[in-house]
């Protein structure tokens, strides 16, 4: 489904379903029928395995795990229209812990929870200029930066903090 509100999706879209059975992966494809429609064959199935939907649309990877274990099989996709622009997004929480001081050596420990809201009805995809990341700002000095999020992306070092190279499609992530 797009969720684009007008928008309708490229017939033909390549689609995914990686059946995951302890270290093997195995990957079936399909393509998007015309009515919106996508159907895999022989797919075996097994309670202990993993199974992911996924489809890369206009530069955006979207995935999905599909619940079989009520044996129901359809199973809906819902993909977005990109945006570049960054002002889509904003921090709609944002809570810091600290956790722990050192006043020998002057340092503190801190947790961080931010609540990314993207309002719009399209995905955000960054794009080449760096302005067009998620950024955030660290002390100077900061140490030992750990991120975790629900977001898909690469996390690296800018000039005064870090960036995530990720999309953020419509709703609230955590970051």
């Amino acid at each position: 489904i797009n969720g684009t509100t007008g928008a309708r999706l490229d017939i033909g879209l390549r689609l995914f379903l990686d059946i995951e059975s302890g270290a093997n992966i195995d990957r079936i494809e399909t393509l998007l029928e015309p009515d919106g429609h996508f159907v895999f064959e022989a797919v075996r199935y097994d309670p202990s395995f993993i199974y992911r939907l996924s489809t890369t649309y206009k530069n955006a990877l979207y995935v999905t795990i599909v619940d079989v274990s009520q044996n129901d099989l359809e199973t809906e996709l819902t993909v977005y229209e990109p945006v570049h622009d960054v002002s889509v997004l904003s921090v709609s929480n944002a809570s810091i812990l600290l956790l722990q001081s050192d006043s020998l050596g002057q340092y503190i420990w801190a947790f961080e929870v931010l609540d990314i809201s993207n309002t719009s009805n399209r995905i955000f995809v960054p794009d080449a200029k760096p302005m067009n990341l998620l950024r955030f700002g660290l002390p100077t000095d900061a140490m030992d930066l750990s991120v975790e999020t629900v977001l898909i992306g690469d996390v690296f070092q800018v000039d005064l903090g870090f960036a995530i190279a990720a999309n953020v499609p419509p709703g609230d992530h955590q970051l």
